[in-house]
């Protein structure tokens, strides 16, 4: 890691549609700059539009097919993908202030 940290945002997700355009929206209007991060959704067996919603917004999206296999397990199979210095877990029922992100990266900066 050199100078500014790559952060990447795992979302886990469970049949989380009436969720997602709030957080991931939320994410979206972040104060850090596009470039310094990424977001990772992992759909962990929704029956309903989680992956749909999720592609409107994420870089990636990782699909999981059957049944659920909880967060833990989403967010692993989230981390495989990842490409950041930092990873950040963020549930799909939560919504990030604007300076979360820039928060995060601060604590990891090299000077």
């Amino acid at each position: 890691m050199s100078g500014h940290p790559f952060l990447t945002v795992i979302m886990p997700a469970h049949n989380a549609a009436g969720l997602l355009p709030r957080s991931l929206g939320a994410l979206r209007n972040s104060d850090l700059p596009r470039d310094r991060w990424e977001l990772v959704v992992v759909d962990d067996g929704s029956s309903d539009e989680t992956s749909l919603i999720a592609a409107r917004y994420a870089d990636t999206v990782v699909t999981l097919p059957g049944r659920p296999h909880g967060p833990a397990y989403a967010r692993n199979r989230g981390f495989e993908v990842s490409r950041g210095d930092v990873i950040v877990f963020i549930d799909s029922d939560c919504v990030a202030h604007v300076d979360t992100l820039s928060r995060f990266a601060a604590l990891f900066e090299e000077e």
